[in-house]
């Protein structure tokens, strides 16, 4: 595994730990009141084709979602990184989203131009 990746997949892990860890703390200090009514929504996107994608259409899978625009440098060089990252570990069950929040038109063209594998 090259040294990029490795930092890319550790990067990935450190965020998904850091949010379980504030998940979970937030839920430690924070009592609900009794009568508040619960209320569950499926976070839904959807996707260059129109297509609507929802978390349990990956049910049973770990769940990277990476945030990126075309215009963004970083984001630019580590989609690649996803790219492979994916692609080493997806019989593993890691399945990588990417959110364009970007123009559609330009996150088309860019999608197509670099072959992204993963669900935008």
């Amino acid at each position: 595994m090259s040294p990029r990746l490795k930092i890319a997949l550790w990067m990935a892990l450190i965020g998904i730990g850091a949010a379980v860890l504030g998940f979970g703390a937030a839920r430690f200090l924070k009592t609900p009141p009794v009568a508040t009514p619960v209320a569950t929504a499926e976070f839904a996107l959807r996707d260059l084709a129109g297509k609507t994608h929802g978390l349990a259409d990956w049910r049973g899978k770990v769940v990277l979602l990476n945030f990126w625009a075309t215009w963004c440098p970083p984001c630019r060089r580590e989609i690649p990184l996803f790219i492979e990252l994916q692609r080493q570990h997806e019989k593993q069950g890691l399945q990588i989203v990417g959110i364009a929040v970007d123009n559609p038109e330009a996150v088309a063209r860019y999608w197509q131009e670099k072959h992204i594998t993963t669900p935008c």
